[in-house]
């Protein structure tokens, strides 16, 4: 239910620590969490409005942190096609992700081009923070402490958490565990552009929702 994954939520580490904090995380993680919503809620009734202010919220979180929200609602949205059959979709309502995409640079795109206009450079403090990643390939040992830096996110119900994702690998045949098998994919997919970079973990934050909703989907149906 939404009142068992809202306190499962409140109830993890990354959450209680970086709500005292004067950080964007929290903040990246909530805009992100609601585009994904109305999201879902346009996938499952086709009503642009939804579409719209999913792209608004979107549009939000790239001025409140740049593109990292991309990812993560990506991540969400690739695992909605493959677990929902959602690409029925993109062909018959093309005109609904035009006018997304539209509110979306409308709100994205003012906000940059000011800056690069009034402040020549804007544009090499971005190298500067791209340079400041170590963009590169990943090795076995960034890819295991990027992973367990995410499951960590959730402590103390990371166990709860790894048992939920074997539960979903080991029925991800059954088609009564779509639900389950799309936030695993939004989890691990949300996670992978962090094997490339040089990160700290609570940037994953934007990772929390999939994984609470994760763990009591898994808690209410294992009981």
């Amino acid at each position: 239910s939404g009142m068992l994954a809202g306190l499962i939520t409140l109830a993890t580490v990354a959450v209680a620590v970086e709500s005292r904090m004067a950080i964007l995380d929290l903040p990246l993680a909530f805009l992100v969490c609601m585009a994904v919503y109305f999201a879902i809620r346009w996938g499952q009734s086709a009503h642009v409005g939804w579409a719209l202010v999913s792209a608004l919220f979107l549009g939000l979180s790239f001025l409140l942190k740049g593109p990292v929200g991309f990812f993560f609602f990506g991540a969400a949205a690739v695992g909605a096609l493959f677990a929902f059959g959602w690409w029925r979709f993109l062909v018959p309502y093309w005109s609904h992700l035009a006018g997304a995409l539209v509110v979306l640079l409308a709100v994205c795109v003012p906000w940059p081009l000011a800056m690069a206009y009034l402040w020549p450079g804007f544009l090499a403090i971005l190298d500067q923070e791209i340079a400041a990643r170590q963009l590169g390939l990943p090795c076995l040992g960034d890819i295991l402490s990027t992973v367990g830096g995410a499951v960590a996110l959730v402590f103390p119900w990371s166990i709860v958490l790894i048992a939920a994702v074997a539960s979903v690998l080991k029925h991800r045949g059954d088609r009564s565990g779509r639900q389950s098998l799309w936030l695993v994919i939004w989890f691990f997919g949300g996670i992978i552009p962090f094997f490339l970079i040089y990160t700290f973990g609570r940037y994953m934050t934007p990772i929390i929702p999939a994984a609470c909703v994760l763990c009591a989907y898994w808690l209410e149906h294992s009981s």
